[in-house]
């Protein structure tokens, strides 16, 4: 895809809407929610959420605000409103009621955008070309505070996926669940305490990681991380799995578990919500204290059953009905204007320097702060902990 054409691309537009699920008030009643559409964000908008006008359409589900360029799809929209509809379906109340007076807010990537793309990435557009497009090769995905972002193609499981496995049901990652839980996790932080890693369930968090990373003692047998790093590791030195790298990637991976899509050679051999819950109670808990432990398990918009009906039920299908998936490009990560720049100029990479990959492991989220991204794949497998992705201010910090 050439420059121009990407300037000029619209995604594909829909009229459809997302019915979200009925919940019951405090006195057991049902209560039905009106349907969920795709709208052009407006001034109000943009000015109680200090967006930036890169953003041109949206929608809003449980206090939370999904946006998106003019070039991502309005299926993309709807089933990142889905998504979040489900995940926090069975959470408590002082869950739900977190998003909106924050201002939490989840960016979507269309496919022929980029992590550098998004301006609350490079607010300053003080980067070098090198670090640019370090930052666009590696994440699809960021999760922070207000912002999170993930890639259209993994929302709809589109050729060109880095994270859809095998494209089968129960291989790949969402990592939508996974950079949303790190936003979670730090608005869980801010509303007990004021501050991203600090108060009553850090703490809890903390010493479940602390007990998942137990060596054991004769007596008590060791920790689910332990245990992984411990058979799975390289030339007789214990492994360094991505899930057990700090608390962010601790619960985020653990998230993603506990909706059955975590890839278990990144989440330290957990994959499904049982898994969790045999292997790692601690972790278990306190999942199921933010998310409850309702009947609903991710699948994803393309699962087939053996004759070939879809896995997922009619119903939560039907803000997808009629998506043309040839229309919208497949992801090629060699479209990003940084690396076409770098391409044909590589004597640009040695200007400005660039952010290297020596600190990267073990650094990220070390502060506690919030940030996080998804590295490439290649890399969580083999347990390198990717280093710090986002702008100096992208999670609201001065």
């Amino acid at each position: 895809m050439t420059p121009e054409e990407r300037d000029a691309f619209v995604g594909v537009s829909t009229t459809n809407t997302y019915k979200p699920i009925d919940t019951r008030d405090a006195d057991g009643n049902v209560v039905k929610h009106e349907p969920v559409g795709v709208f052009a964000l407006s001034d109000e908008i943009y000015d109680s959420y200090s967006l930036d006008r890169f953003y041109k359409k949206g929608l809003k589900i449980n206090g939370i605000l999904v946006v998106g360029s003019q070039r991502v799809s309005d299926y993309a929209l709807l089933e990142a409103a889905y998504t979040m509809d489900h995940t926090f379906h069975d959470s408590p109340k002082w869950v739900k009621d977190m998003f909106q007076p924050l201002k939490i807010r989840l960016a979507i990537l269309s496919v022929v955008e980029f992590t550098m793309d998004l301006p609350e990435n490079n607010r300053r557009g003080e980067r070098s070309l090198a670090e640019a497009v370090f930052q666009d090769n590696r994440s699809r995905g960021l999760g922070g505070m207000p912002w999170c972002s993930c890639g259209e193609e993994n929302l709809l499981n589109l050729q060109g996926d880095r994270y859809g496995g095998n494209g089968r049901q129960g291989s790949g990652e969402n990592i939508t669940i996974h950079e949303f839980a790190h936003t979670t996790l730090t608005a869980i932080g801010v509303t007990q305490s004021s501050r991203r890693n600090r108060g009553p369930f850090w703490d809890k968090l903390r010493e479940a990681l602390e007990a998942s990373r137990f060596p054991g003692d004769g007596i008590a047998p060791p920790g689910r991380i332990f245990a992984w790093n411990r058979d799975h590791g390289r030339n007789g030195r214990p492994g360094n799995v991505y899930g057990g790298s700090n608390e962010h990637e601790f619960w985020a991976e653990g998230a993603q578990a506990w909706f059955n899509n975590a890839n278990p050679r990144n989440s330290g051999g957990i994959s499904t919500r049982q898994e969790v819950k045999d292997k790692d109670p601690p972790l278990a808990a306190l999942l199921e204290e933010v998310y409850g432990d309702g009947e609903w398990r991710y699948i994803k918009t393309t699962a087939t059953n053996p004759d070939g009906s879809p896995m997922r039920p009619a119903a939560e299908l039907a803000h997808l009905e009629g998506i043309g998936r040839s229309e919208i490009p497949v992801f090629n990560n060699n479209n990003s204007p940084r690396v076409q720049a770098a391409a044909a100029n590589p004597e640009l990479l040695e200007q400005g320097g660039r952010r290297g990959r020596s600190n990267s492991r073990g650094r990220r989220a070390a502060d506690g702060e919030g940030r996080s991204e998804r590295s490439n794949q290649d890399a969580q497998a083999s347990g390198q902990q990717p280093r710090d992705a986002g702008a100096d201010d992208r999670d609201g910090t001065p």
